[in-house]
């Protein structure tokens, strides 16, 4: 058979394998003109559209969802024991609430806000890597940790070490790292957890058929909950840089994370489980995982998971609806700034309302594509009003929004398309003044730190920068 007789063959059997995926394509919940790109590339590079959609194109990922709903009892009976402190909070939330917005966020949550928690929050990261580096030395029941990256460094041995070192006293350990996030870390580093008697997994391996076909569907979310009593969860991955301790190009990291105290924790012990079970097919205990839990503190929160196991897009609709909500201001910080149409117009018409809206992003980046991509935006932002800030003082990791000094969101999602649509993601939302406050002055401070971006120094740019940030656009979909 000549060379030609096979270029045929195999061009013919491209055409077949696009027009068999077209349909699949067509009936997945795209923007037109995404739909269009994908069919445009297939139909004109078949096999180049298919290595491309087998990467880039899933854009959702069935999982059987169990949902024991092991949380909601827990929360309840915490709950029934301080019935009285639970009307008078209730009614606090009332006063100091926009109803809608709480409603909003209930449904795409699928529950309600829970009271009597405590929040801690860590501008610091290296005040949260301490913090739970302590709590995993007093654990006595269970570790269950799940991190997008587990780095093989100084840091990362000292949480492996820890980890180890639980597992060795009898303490149920078990680490769930992304395969993709956590690709150049080789499970022979991890080995000592489970020689203690601990338990690693990675979550939707490249390495199996499974994973294969979601390369860009990744679990993002960082979780920590130590015993079913305390977790910790935000930005905060496990490497040197996380902690600011060494500095690269982009300068030292500054990220957000916090701790939670209080009957939310069995949600977010909920979510390690949901996660756990997807990547390993095993259970948790229970017993040792969702304990009787106390009220801890006065404040509100949602747990507010999110992913392409879920055509809600629960992060992206909660933050969207606290924006349009806004009366005062709206401050955002998040290191990867490449909002869809919605989220732009969201910011821009608060803007035109009056809203004191506030952008901070880095000025440098370890991702330069996803900051041009991004920096194709102001002109349009700041002409509605928007204020962007760009951070001076390294990289900035941290993730997010506070809303009037009475809402407020912390997370592993970036105002991006990736974390709304992709990724499995989950950020907490604290309701009333006390979280609200602190990230308020925490974006104050880093304002300071920062240079404000004025439209006329955007219409100076040169046409070969305004040219890489408009090409960087073009890749929003995969970045």
């Amino acid at each position: 058979m000549t060379s030609s007789s096979l270029l045929t063959i195999a061009t013919a059997c491209g055409y077949a394998a696009a027009l068999f995926l077209i349909p699949r394509i067509l009936l997945q919940r795209r923007e037109s003109a995404a739909t269009l790109s994908w069919i445009f590339a297939l139909l004109a590079l078949p096999w180049v559209g298919l290595a491309a959609y087998w990467l880039f194109g899933q854009q959702r990922l069935k999982r059987y969802v169990r949902r024991k709903r092991i949380a909601d009892k827990v929360i309840a009976e915490t709950l029934s024991t301080t019935r009285d402190r639970r009307v008078r909070l209730t009614d606090e939330l009332v006063e100091r609430i926009d109803r809608d917005l709480v409603r909003v966020v209930s449904r795409v949550a699928g529950a309600p806000p829970v009271p009597g928690n405590s929040v801690r929050v860590f501008p610091d990261p290296d005040g949260a890597a301490g913090a739970m580096l302590e709590a995993i030395d007093r654990a006595t029941e269970s570790i269950h940790f799940e991190v997008y990256i587990f780095k093989n460094d100084e840091a990362g041995t000292t949480f492996r070490d820890r980890l180890a070192a639980a597992a060795r006293r009898g303490v149920q350990v078990r680490l769930l790292v992304d395969s993709v996030g956590s690709f150049l870390t080789r499970y022979s580093f991890l080995q000592p957890i489970v020689d203690a008697g601990g338990e690693v997994a990675t979550f939707l391996s490249v390495g199996k058929l499974r994973g294969a076909f979601a390369v860009n569907l990744r679990n993002h979310r960082k979780v920590t909950v130590v015993d079913g009593r305390i977790a910790f969860t935000g930005g905060l991955n496990v490497g040197n840089e996380y902690g600011g301790l060494r500095r690269r190009v982009v300068g030292p990291w500054r990220d957000t994370h916090m701790e939670v105290r209080g009957p939310s924790v069995a949600r977010l012990q909920d979510v390690f489980a949901e996660d756990w079970h997807f990547a390993t097919g095993k259970e948790v205990d229970e017993k040792a995982s969702f304990p009787a839990l106390e009220v801890a503190g006065s404040e509100f929160v949602h747990v507010l998971p999110s992913g392409p196991d879920s055509d809600w897009e629960a992060i992206h609709r909660a933050i969207f609806a606290a924006i349009t909500r806004a009366t005062e201001h709206v401050f955002v910080t998040t290191p990867y700034f490449v909002p869809d149409r919605a989220m732009l117009v969201a910011l821009e018409v608060a803007a035109l309302r009056g809203v004191d809206v506030r952008l901070l992003v880095p000025f440098r980046s370890d991702a330069p594509v996803v900051l041009a991509a991004g920096r194709f935006h102001y002109a349009d932002l700041l002409r509605a009003g928007v204020r962007i800030f760009e951070y001076q003082g390294g990289m900035l990791h941290a993730k997010t929004v506070e809303v009037d000094k009475r809402w407020a969101t912390i997370g592993s999602a970036n105002l991006d398309l990736r974390s709304f649509r992709l990724n499995f993601e989950l950020n907490l939302v604290a309701y009333g003044k006390d979280v609200a406050t602190e990230l308020h002055q925490t974006f104050l401070r880093d304002v300071d730190r920062s240079s404000e971006v004025s439209l006329p120094a955007v219409h100076q740019w040169s046409t070969s920068k305004r040219f890489a940030h408009a090409t960087a656009r073009l890749l929003e979909g995969i970045l």
